[in-house]
């Protein structure tokens, strides 16, 4: 009887340490990483506001889900919860460039008791992936280096300083502007190439502020675009610098260009209203629309010739965005203020360009093209 008795419990000793063996980090690990228990790199740099599922079954093999998260924060932040309701519930740009979830699979893990190192190679669609790395429970480390599919729009581009500004805009309404003793009608896009030649500035035209502003554009083989840029405080003498990587990346697909912005930069923009008194509730049709691009990316369209590119808005796109700004100038406030701003400009236009101001939103609202975009040459 005590043998016998000896022998259970030694059988049930021995069967709770196995169990407790195929039940620790060896097997069925997963975990769930974001923030600071997310070290991603992507392309050599910090990639931010991204999450991480990591799982494996056999401490051999591991899986790893990428995603940028929800839209549901930044929707509750504009809107009360019953306005966004759930079906608004969006997905974020992901980690690769038009993908808002990437999913690597077969990934070679090596250590043991929750702790996997790996590394190799895979493709996410027709995206190349190099991927290295190491988990624990606590900290997944993650880098990446991303190649897109080849096409004629990567490389550097600069601005065309020569002529830096295309516009097309097509109205069933037009401007009526007072010349004094006559009025004369001016066709919007007239209106637009008027405005684009005035000294608005430090006496420098919305075409020299761009030039002083932006000097070239770098579409990446890893889907990133970086600028050559200078601060609002260099305009009158340009320092350029180059701005971050993974800010914003970009898919290209014949003359169709999708661009998608990194949330965080997005949604501290939208904290930054210098306008206390606009009502943002009275945009929220309009932005409820242009949201979802976040996920989908923002529309653009270009044009090459030999070694020059034109890069516009989407013509859908573009009316969106004109008869959205022209909502946010029909408040009253922001109306005043902008009038005030044309101080600057020649006394024989200012008020020619109020008046124009004044009629935006009746020639914004019989809009049927807008399109506005900036010359490059390379």
């Amino acid at each position: 009887m005590k043998k016998n008795l000896l022998f259970v419990l030694t059988m049930l000793c021995a069967f709770s340490l196995f169990t407790a063996c195929s039940s620790d980090n060896k097997e069925d690990f997963q975990g769930a990483y974001s923030a600071e228990n997310l070290d991603l790199t992507y392309g050599g740099s910090k990639m931010v506001g991204k999450q991480a599922v990591f799982s494996t079954t056999d401490g051999k093999t591991g899986e790893i889900i990428l995603s940028g998260g929800s839209l549901t924060d930044l929707i509750g932040a504009l809107t009360s919860k019953s306005d966004a309701g759930s079906s608004l519930s969006l997905a974020l740009p992901g980690v690769i460039p038009g993908q808002t979830t990437t999913t690597i699979t077969g990934i070679a893990l090596t250590g043991s008791e929750g702790y996997y190192s790996f590394s190799g190679q895979t493709t996410a669609g027709t995206t190349s992936v190099t991927y290295s790395g190491n988990v624990t429970p606590s900290v997944l480390t993650l880098n990446l280096d991303v190649t897109v599919p080849s096409n004629t729009i990567q490389g550097t581009w600069t601005v065309n300083t020569t002529n830096p500004i295309s516009a097309k805009w097509e109205s069933t309404a037009a401007f009526d502007i007072s010349l004094g003793t006559a009025t004369v009608t001016m066709k919007p896009e007239d209106i637009l190439q008027m405005i684009f030649s005035l000294p608005v500035k430090d006496g420098k035209t919305v075409s020299e502020l761009l030039c002083a502003v932006l000097k070239s554009v770098t579409f990446d083989t890893d889907g990133n675009i970086t600028a050559m840029y200078s601060p609002k405080t260099a305009i009158a003498s340009p320092v350029y610098v180059t701005s971050p990587s993974n800010l914003v990346q970009y898919t290209a697909d014949g003359t169709a260009l999708k661009i998608f912005l990194d949330v965080n930069a997005i949604m501290a923009a939208t904290t930054k209203s210098e306008t206390k008194a606009l009502d943002i509730t009275t945009l929220l049709p309009d932005l409820m629309t242009l949201l979802p691009m976040l996920s989908s990316g923002f529309p653009l369209t270009y044009t090459l010739n030999g070694s020059s590119m034109t890069l516009m808005l989407e013509p859908a796109f573009g009316v969106q965005v004109i008869q959205l700004v022209a909502k946010i100038i029909s408040d009253e406030d922001v109306l005043n203020s902008i009038v005030e701003g044309l101080s600057a400009l020649p006394a024989t236009v200012k008020p020619m360009i109020e008046a124009a101001i004044k009629q935006f939103p009746t020639v914004a609202a019989g809009t049927t093209t807008f399109q506005v975009g900036i010359n490059f040459t390379k």
